[in-house]
């Protein structure tokens, strides 16, 4: 059961978090967007989770400026159902990072630029999960779900909490290579940014596994190149040459033996730049065939596939092609209606629909003006 669920855990995440810039007004810094229920002050909301045997999650939002964060507020936090079925595990904190922060006191804007530090987070919002101490076991974000979903998705991260203490104590056990591994699993469930929490899981592995066995310092390795091949790419972009990127990256592919997250993370990569150039140079056959090959030479499948099929959507509406544009929707929805693309294709198809229709009327009308 374990290594099946880390085995989920390692799946790659298809869908990355961005914010847009949609102004509002706060009302009080004391408040969170969604409500009442919220904490500012983290000492006490952990002194409050001790007291009440209770976890914290803890959102890390941008209330006057993130799209997202807005959108997390008032379709899930706001909601009733998701007030009271959030209490039963969980101490609400909200550190906010607005652009006006005139609302806010200096001890909590120095509050909260350390807890920034402490949680360096990668997007907003960000939604931390942690014990009553404030050391994190999960991260997660906006999904676009109903409330009773979403919290049926925060339950659905809290065994790792367990998973974590587990293998750490299972760790304590062992020594050498053994030990190693554990540790390497550990690092597999932990929120790979938070896990400088628990001290010594990844520091302790060299001296553990000093012939590599486990080839964590292989990984390492792997993990600097890859930093250096995206400088590289950022460099071609800044020479305006980044039509040499797609080389560039199947030249690092074939050099290396890669995992097969690695070699999905990379081929995506590729696979953006391709669509990216083609959207910009106008070729929207070209960048449909791009997306094509991807999936047909690498045998991609489900929310892969969908995210890739995403590509067409965006590109094809902006040209007007809409009955291209819902051909390539019922594409995705037909692989899975359930997933963050199958809704988004959903929504895409009523609206495409919509269009069609109305230019179906229009051309209806001049043909009988004509007659």
């Amino acid at each position: 059961m374990l290594t099946q669920f880390i085995k989920i855990m390692k799946q790659p995440i298809s869908k990355k978090l961005w914010c847009i810039f949609t102004p509002i007004i706060m009302t009080s810094s004391l408040l969170h967007a969604a409500g009442d229920g919220w904490m500012t002050d983290f000492s006490a909301a952990k002194e409050k989770a001790a007291k009440e045997n209770k976890l914290l999650l803890i959102e890390f939002n941008g209330s006057d400026w993130c799209g997202f964060c807005i959108k997390l507020n008032n379709q899930i936090f706001k909601q009733e159902v998701f007030k009271q079925g959030v209490k039963e595990h969980f101490v609400l904190v909200e550190l906010d990072y607005p652009r006006n922060k005139s609302k806010q006191s200096d001890e909590l804007i120095q509050q909260n630029a350390k807890l920034k530090q402490l949680y360096p987070v990668r997007g907003y919002p960000s939604v931390i999960l942690a014990d009553a101490k404030g050391v994190p076991f999960a991260q997660t974000g906006y999904l676009d779900l109903a409330p009773e979903t979403y919290l049926k998705h925060l339950q659905s991260l809290l065994p790792r909490r367990d998973i974590i203490a587990n293998l750490i104590e299972e760790a304590s056990l062992l020594e050498g290579v053994k030990k190693a591994e554990i540790h390497m699993q550990l690092l597999s469930v932990i929120p790979k940014r938070l896990a400088h929490h628990y001290p010594g899981i990844r520091e302790q592995i060299p001296q553990l596994d000093p012939d590599d066995t486990t080839g964590y310092m292989a990984g390492l390795k792997l993990d600097t190149e890859i930093k250096q091949l995206d400088q590289a790419i950022d460099a071609l972009y800044d020479e305006k040459n980044v039509s040499k990127a797609p080389d560039l990256i199947d030249q690092f592919i074939a050099e290396r033996k890669l995992s097969e997250n690695r070699l999905i993370s990379l081929k995506q990569k590729k696979l953006q730049i391709q669509t990216s150039l083609a959207k910009r140079a106008g070729k929207l056959d070209l960048l449909q065939k791009h997306v094509d090959e991807y999936i047909t030479n690498n045998g991609v499948s489900g929310i892969n596939k969908q995210a890739a099929l995403m590509r067409k959507v965006g590109p094809l509406i902006i040209a007007k092609r809409n009955k291209d544009a819902l051909r390539v929707c019922k594409e995705i929805i037909a692989i899975s209606p359930k997933s963050q693309y199958g809704h988004k294709a959903i929504k895409y198809e009523k609206v495409l629909l919509d269009r069609i229709n109305i230019q179906s009327a229009k051309d209806s009308g001049k043909a009988n003006g004509a007659n």
